[in-house]
């Protein structure tokens, strides 16, 4: 199991809190190719959301897996979350 959150997952939390995917498009090929050539949008763009919030899940959005959280304790603390 180990390795970085999935990106599945930080998309789900980024609709859950911005009330849509971070990409849209007609087609599921158009949707992959947004992903792959767009920066990660931002949610305070659509909602009000706690800086730590947004930078957490900009963080879990990234690109190269290597650059998102490697655990779901990691990815909590650095958004803010209390135990």
């Amino acid at each position: 199991m180990g390795g970085p959150i999935s990106n599945s997952l930080a998309s789900v939390l980024y609709e859950m809190l911005a009330g849509e995917p971070p990409y849209t498009g007609p087609t599921a090929q158009a949707i992959i190719a947004k992903r792959l050539s767009e920066p990660i949008p931002h949610l305070s763009t659509l909602r009000q959301v706690p800086s730590a919030v947004e930078l957490a899940t900009s963080r879990a959005l990234a690109k190269s897996p290597a650059d998102r959280f490697h655990t779901m304790g990691e990815f909590a603390s650095r958004a803010g979350a209390r135990r």
